[in-house]
This record gives structure tokens, C-alpha cells and sequence, in this order.
């Protein structure tokens, strides 16, 4: 168990924002995980992006979660997060709006360049074979082949990886195709980037009663805050 490893203690300051039309806060997926590993966290939601910015710039935050499925964040709440970043700070990120700012530091720092957006009916995600190692702890994960539609007209993005990041995951309509990922690590172990919303992963596909959704998050946020390490060598 890797919480119980003092090496590898929780982060102690977890900062959030997350909006999510179907699993509205306080319960989006990313809210599901850090309860069930028993984190402690602040929290903003739903285009709250002002105060958010706030919390981000006047602490020290051992990491960052933004999740937002709703609102496309204004360019200064990615300057403050690529700030973030820079200063050697961890970020997990999803949001609808990449395509907007697709020219924005933030994504070169996270090691994505923007290629589309993948459009209702969302793609499914099959993992890559380094995905398929490090995307097992501790939550047994599935590849997402059961994807809702009918909920987001922008599901994800597709993006290159960029030197030295590495794809986790791609669209499964393009297998085996390193020049389109969908879940990104970059920054040394210190970011990643999932290029597909929560609202269509809400299956159980291992039948275990956890969400698929949420076990993702749990599994990305007990490997963030080793940089990942154990699983990556190349780190």
C-alpha cells in the first residue's frame, strides 16, 4: 500500500477546482477519490475561477487538481498555473478548454501540443503499454470501452506528446498511434494531463462498485505524489 509508506506520505495542502454537470460538486470524481483515500483538501467549483486563483497564488499547495468540465478558464488562471508548474509544483489537469488557448505555455510545460478536440460520441480510452503498468495501484483499472454519449459536445482532446512526456493513453479509435494521446505524464513525474471528461465514464466495468472514473483519479493521485516513480524508469 503505498500510503503507508512514510517515503510516500499524502499530500498535506491538495488544492481543487472542479465543475461536472453530471456528478455535480461536492461529489465530481476527483472529489470521490481524495474522500476515499482520506485527503484533506480546499476546494473551488463551478467557474469559481477567481477565488481559485487566489488560493493557487498566496499558498504553497503540494497539489494542484483542476477538473473542469463545465467553464473554460480565463488565460490568467493558466498563467497561474503554469506558475505553478515552473516553481516544481504537481498538477493533475483536465479541461474544456484547451482549444481556446491551445497556444498557451501551460500545455508545453504539461508536454502537449493540442491536435482536436475528440467530439460526441466520445472515443474510448485504451491505455498504452506504459499505462497499462503504472495505471494498476492501487485500483484495478480497466481500459474505458464504455463510453456515455449524449452528454458533451467536446468529450477530450487529442494531443501530441512532446519530448520528454509520455503517453499513457489514446483515443481507441487510434490504436498504436503514438502521434495522438489522450493521458499524459510530463514534468518529470510532477504533471499529467487527461485529455477526456468524467461526465461519459461513469461504467463499472470491472464490477467492483467503484466508478471507473473515480479509480482513475485515486490511482493518479496516490502515484502524483511519488512523482510516479516506482512504475517510470526513465525517471
Amino acid at each position: 500500500n503505498l500510503l503507508e509508506d512514510d517515503s510516500l506520505a499524502p499530500p498535506r495542502m491538495i488544492l481543487v477546482y472542479a465543475d461536472d454537470c453530471y456528478h455535480p460538486p461536492p461529489d465530481t470524481f476527483a472529489d470521490r477519490a481524495l474522500r476515499k483515500l482520506g485527503l484533506e483538501y480546499t476546494a473551488h467549483y463551478d467557474g469559481d475561477f477567481e477565488g481559485f486563483a487566489a488560493s493557487l497564488t498566496t499558498q504553497e499547495w503540494d497539489l494542484v487538481i483542476f477538473a473542469g468540465e463545465r467553464f473554460e478558464p480565463p488565460p490568467a488562471v493558466l498563467d497561474c498555473l503554469e506558475r505553478h508548474v515552473a516553481l516544481g509544483g504537481r498538477l493533475i489537469l483536465s479541461s474544456q478548454g484547451v482549444r481556446l488557448l491551445a497556444g498557451h505555455p501551460l500545455w508545453q510545460a504539461l508536454g502537449i501540443r493540442w491536435l482536436a478536440d475528440d467530439h460526441d460520441p466520445p472515443a474510448s480510452v485504451a491505455w498504452s503499454p506504459a499505462g497499462r503498468q503504472v495505471l494498476q495501484e492501487p485500483e484495478t483499472l480497466p481500459e474505458f470501452s464504455r463510453l456515455r454519449g449524449g452528454r458533451y459536445a467536446t468529450c477530450g482532446q487529442r494531443v501530441e506528446v512532446l519530448p520528454g512526456s509520455e503517453s499513457w493513453a489514446q483515443p481507441g479509435d487510434t490504436p498504436g498511434d503514438d502521434a495522438s494521446s489522450n493521458l499524459v505524464l510530463g514534468s518529470e513525474g510532477r504533471t499529467v494531463f487527461k485529455g477526456f471528461a468524467d461526465g461519459p465514464t461513469d461504467a463499472d466495468l470491472d464490477a467492483d462498485g467503484i466508478l471507473d472514473g473515480v479509480e482513475l483519479w485515486t490511482n493518479l493521485v496516490v502515484g502524483i505524489q511519488s512523482d510516479f516513480v516506482r512504475h517510470v524508469p526513465w525517471l
